[in-house]
């Protein structure tokens, strides 16, 4: 679940609903970084705040066995998405507890002063650079943007597709037509 910034009081929430996983946007620092990670693990990795909701089960499950495993299942995937992120790279990847590295190419693309341009070629050699660092690193790599064979020879290993407002877009936009081609007969 994509977090809409990288701030405690914004992440606990959403970690409070037990998500495979948070992404958190504009990490451009390993200050950012070592931020992002403390508050998704509780002490002492983190500074994440307890509470019962529905990850233990709203306090049906034993809190020990809780933190065991909630301190180590949501992934904690960090967007690399400003040319500054780019220059912190190396840093923001000796973080521990980073699960994965989300590019995401049209805010990087945007921070260049080439919005949406994925196939400039300063955009594609600063992505590419950005992919071959984070494999190197051994992190898992993932975007946001959509298949090709330019993200698979980067070695991208994950793609969301679609968020939700995507998604019910995309329904809405099918339901529409189909509704369309059977009035128009």
């Amino acid at each position: 679940m994509r977090v809409p910034w990288n701030e405690h009081g914004i992440i606990k929430p959403i970690l409070d609903l037990a998500p495979a996983g948070v992404i958190i946007p504009m990490v451009n620092t390993a200050d950012a970084a070592r931020a992002a990670v403390a508050a998704c693990k509780y002490p002492p990795r983190g500074n994440r705040g307890c509470g019962v909701r529905r990850g233990n089960r709203y306090g049906m499950m034993p809190w020990a066995e809780y933190v065991a495993r909630a301190d180590h299942e949501p992934l904690v995937i960090l967007q690399i998405e400003h040319v500054e992120a780019v220059k912190n790279l190396d840093a923001i990847l000796q973080v521990e507890g980073i699960d994965s590295i989300c590019i995401g190419p049209t805010d990087l693309s945007g921070s260049m002063g080439k919005l949406n341009q994925h196939d400039d070629s300063e955009v594609v050699a600063v992505i590419d650079d950005v992919a071959a660092r984070v494999r190197k690193a051994g992190i898992i790599l993932g975007t946001a943007a959509g298949p090709s064979r330019r993200w698979r020879d980067r070695g991208i290993q994950w793609i969301a597709m679609s968020g939700d407002c995507g998604a019910i877009a995309g329904g809405g936009r099918s339901a529409l037509k189909s509704s369309r081609e059977i009035f128009a007969q």
